[in-house]
């Protein structure tokens, strides 16, 4: 790993805390006063850098520049599949059933659905109402049916400078855990970046400290 990227990852790692701790507990450290200049989830180049046995994000939708977990590596990619939509995923070597994904569906959201979701993010940081939850739906898909997502908690915070969604809980009948972040990529609530990491049940507290530190380590377009 080269010197600037390990001193990165390092200083992401030391805001990063037990794997007890909740995503929105860890982000809710990362509070600043950072501006964010909106572009499209699809715009730039998105590319990987390789630094011995590190990988950098960059420009991929609104991620800037990110430090994925030394040795981790990069599984099947899908573009296109619906629209300009595009799926990354990161794994750590031999384990690929636990991922880092970084999702675009490819589709702006109903002005309604884009509505709700952007008044929800401008309004100071805080757990989300039931009903909040439930005006959701287009946003969240899956994760809205109880019989199939059992939803730990669902909050705005600001991360590195950026209003986000952070959605927790488990899928039920695959018994995997997930922790989301729902990205407004161009500030009107169309169109919606989304960050997650995912883990069987039993192989999610192992790796969620160096998911939670690569997520430090974002810094936003």
């Amino acid at each position: 790993m080269s010197g600037e990227v390990s001193q990165r990852f390092e200083q992401a790692n030391a805001v990063a805390t037990s794997a007890s701790d909740s995503l929105a507990e860890v982000l809710r450290k990362l509070c600043d006063d950072a501006s964010c200049k909106p572009t499209d989830a699809t715009s730039g180049t998105s590319k990987t850098q390789l630094n011995a046995d590190s990988i950098e994000l960059v420009n991929h939708g609104q991620v800037k520049h990110m430090v994925l977990p030394p040795k981790w590596e990069e599984g099947t990619a899908e573009y296109g599949t619906v629209g300009n939509s595009s799926f990354r995923q990161f794994h750590p070597p031999g384990d690929p059933d636990v991922r880092l994904c970084f999702y675009f569906r490819g589709r702006r959201m109903g002005d309604d659905a884009a509505q709700q979701f952007r008044a929800i993010l401008d309004k100071p940081p805080h757990a989300l109402t039931q009903s909040e939850i439930k005006s959701l739906g287009e946003l969240l898909r899956d994760k809205k049916r109880t019989e199939d997502f059992s939803m730990l908690g669902a909050r705005t915070v600001d991360m590195n400078g950026k209003r986000v969604l952070v959605v927790e809980g488990r899928y039920n009948k695959i018994q995997e855990d997930t922790q989301e972040i729902f990205v407004d990529s161009d500030r009107t609530g169309k169109f919606v970046q989304e960050i997650f990491y995912q883990a069987p049940r039993a192989s999610y507290p192992r790796y969620l400290k160096m998911a939670r530190t690569a997520l430090n380590s974002i810094e936003w377009q």
